[in-house]
């Protein structure tokens, strides 16, 4: 049945996020704070009563300055207040030998079989650049909850590895996810990663970004080309950005190496993007 104090609220969208074994995180996005909270656990009850076996857990999230129209805009503004409504606030998912815990804001990749093929771009090519250096030091910028350092981590555990994130969460999850996959040793910075990584004091044997679509930018690209890493592993979400960085990584001495394509989002203009970059010969 309808709740007409639930239908009232100003309801912007309804989120779900799904682990490989069918499990479901829900979120409600409204564009205030809940008006009446007893209709939304009524909400999320009724939710996990109606799939018992499918629901790990229900938030709602507003738009704390009151201005946005769905989850890319509340971005622009600040970041959603989340409220627990029933189960667990995150998302747990195993992935390609990791266990790795996912906030609702924290980032990960939704294809899972898409997300397979770009790790083992990602991992094959830095298997390549660190073959015969158990402990080279490895750093993942716009790193995330961690999956392309602790996936690398695994592969080279006498490697020295850090990652850096902005986001609270997903540093928090990052952290969590070390010590649940058994690499406790990874080192986790929340910072933004240009300034971070720019007082970054030693020479990376391999620098592994994952920009969001603004891609690099001259602050970043002046970080990478002051730390003289080796070899930079350049993911990336947006042909256009990508191709401006690499221009101005390539003009000051990077060699690029072969770009491939991750299809990530099938019949749609996006695409996922690997590409080595490299100071000499790999």
């Amino acid at each position: 049945k309808s709740n007409p104090a639930f239908c009232s609220e100003d309801l912007h969208a309804l989120y779900l996020r799904q682990n490989a074994h069918g499990k479901t995180l829900l979120t409600v996005t409204t564009g205030d704070e809940m008006a009446c909270p007893a209709a939304f656990f009524a909400f999320a009850d009724a939710v996990d009563n109606a799939f018992p076996d499918a629901i790990t857990g229900v938030l709602h999230a507003d738009d704390p300055a009151g201005k946005a129209n769905g989850r890319r805009d509340m971005r622009k503004y600040a970041r959603p207040r989340y409220t627990l409504l029933r189960g667990d606030g995150y998302l747990t998912d195993d992935f390609l030998g990791l266990r790795l815990r996912i906030s609702p804001d924290g980032f990960f990749q939704v294809n899972h079989a898409g997300a397979a093929v770009l790790a083992d771009a990602v991992l094959s090519r830095a298997r390549t650049v660190l073959a015969g250096k158990p402990h080279a030091d490895v750093v993942d910028l716009y790193c995330g909850s961690g999956f392309f350092a602790l996936s690398v981590a695994k592969a080279f555990p006498d490697a020295h590895i850090t990652g850096i994130e902005l986001n609270e969460d997903a540093v928090r999850d990052a952290m969590q996810n070390a010590v649940q996959t058994g690499v406790p040793a990874v080192r986790f910075l929340r910072a933004n990663a240009a300034d971070a990584f720019a007082r970054y004091e030693k020479t990376p044997d391999l620098v592994i970004v994952d920009p969001p679509r603004a891609g690099l930018g001259d602050a970043m690209c002046q970080a990478i080309l002051h730390s003289g890493a080796a070899h930079v592993l350049y993911v990336s979400c947006n042909p256009n950005t990508l191709a401006r960085d690499l221009r101005t990584l390539h003009d000051h001495g990077y060699e690029i190496g072969e770009a491939q394509p991750v299809d990530m989002f099938p019949r749609s203009g996006h695409v996922e993007t690997v590409v080595l970059l490299s100071k000499g010969e790999v």
